[in-house]
């Protein structure tokens, strides 16, 4: 049986119990199995490093990585440009993926260490212009990157947008 892990069990350790009951939901005449095992389930983090976030001409560029548990089914990543005075959304781009093996060699608990790199291109909007702007860095179960993620804000890099 596979079963996705729930936000309220990852960083804590648990054992399973099997339960067999007469009724369909499981709450009347039940006899239980615990068994001695435990499992432990990583805590929910994501870290992310900048190598480079400027802007070139009409457009932002921004190089590093980005590195998340619980990620092996989400396979699309997003940069998205947040308002650093409001936090609301101003633009995304979609980022494929580089190959970071200096990445791997500090961070191989993670399960995309290996391929955490970005070199992503953002077009900069009217609505940009003027504003202190900083990336979250995403990963989505959704083609369009809006539900199903595991994000990591990069909000110690703030550039300004002419």
């Amino acid at each position: 049986m596979t079963v996705d892990v729930p936000d309220a069990v990852k960083g804590h350790t648990v054992k399973i119990m099997v339960r067999y009951s007469s009724v369909l939901h499981g709450n009347y005449n039940t006899s239980d199995y615990t068994f001695d095992r435990t499992v432990s389930f990583p805590a929910k983090d994501s870290r992310n490093s900048m190598d480079y976030f400027q802007q070139e001409g009409d457009h932002l560029r921004a190089v590093g990585w980005q590195i998340g548990m619980y990620t092996e089914n989400k396979p699309y990543r997003y940069a998205i440009v947040m308002n650093a005075a409001t936090n609301t959304e101003l633009n995304r781009a979609k980022i494929t993926t580089v190959d970071r093996p200096d990445v791997t060699k500090y961070y191989s608990n993670f399960p995309n260490s290996t391929k955490s790199g970005f070199n992503v291109t953002i077009p900069v909007t009217d609505n940009m212009k003027g504003k202190n702007v900083f990336l979250i860095l995403r990963y989505s179960s959704d083609p369009k990157g809006d539900y199903g993620t595991v994000d990591s804000w990069a909000n110690k890099y703030v550039i300004t947008v002419k």
